[in-house]
């Protein structure tokens, strides 16, 4: 079976999915599903991005503190671009918060609940 042949029976397989979501693309609550969809998934990914880079950042100091002459090389070599991995991320993490603030955009820059979902973060005991 050609490659050609496995991407055009990928492309039939998903033309229900494609019919479905269009059934609220009118009424406007398709595209702010689809938003909000894209902002969840950003907006889990940044933060796992940065802890991913901090983790390799401390396996290049892992190395070159205990390697030899060759290792510190490496070593040294990762900690330098896990260095700039962590200041490109945090930086359009900040201009994108920047941006958030000078258009007037609703959202946080943090993924930590605040207490009941849907309540105002506060537990109602008087009852």
């Amino acid at each position: 079976m050609s490659i050609r042949t496995k991407i055009g029976a990928g492309l039939v397989a998903l033309l229900p999915v494609v019919s479905l979501a269009t059934e609220g693309a009118f009424d406007g609550t398709y595209f702010e599903e689809m938003v909000s969809s894209f902002k969840t998934i950003v907006g889990n990914l940044i933060p796992a991005m940065i802890g991913l880079v901090i983790i390799g950042f401390a396996y290049g100091l892992f190395i070159y503190v205990k390697g030899g002459a060759e290792d510190q090389a490496k070593g040294k070599s990762v900690m330098f671009w896990g260095a700039l991995a962590v200041v490109v991320l945090l930086s359009i993490y900040g201009i994108a918060n920047v941006l958030q603030k000078i258009t007037g955009a609703e959202g946080t820059i943090s993924n930590i609940p605040s207490g009941i979902p849907g309540g105002s973060g506060f537990v109602d005991t008087a009852d």
